[in-house]
């Protein structure tokens, strides 16, 4: 299932941050210093169609900015949801 996420959500959400944010980095793992972090946050399934699934898919962005000549730093989170239609 993880790699029905990431093709149909995470891939898009990195595209438009990539083309946003150019030159900051996106990652999966772990945040640094100026990067962004994508977490998946839940997979839920809405509704059984006939040739397919509804699903809410819950992602958690973190901004993570170093400040200042010290190693400080300050996080912003937000969350997005997207709804996917289709066949799986």
């Amino acid at each position: 299932m993880a790699n029905i996420i990431y093709d149909r959500v995470i891939d898009g959400v990195y595209d438009l941050m990539a083309t946003e944010f150019p030159g900051t980095q996106i990652r999966f793992d772990k945040n640094v210093g100026n990067s962004f972090l994508i977490l998946i946050e839940s997979d839920d399934l809405i509704s059984l169609l006939t040739n397919g699934q509804v699903r809410d898919y819950g992602l958690q962005i973190i901004y993570e900015q170093k400040v200042g000549a010290y190693s400080n730093y300050s996080k912003r989170s937000d969350q997005c949801y997207r709804t996917s239609e289709g066949t799986i």
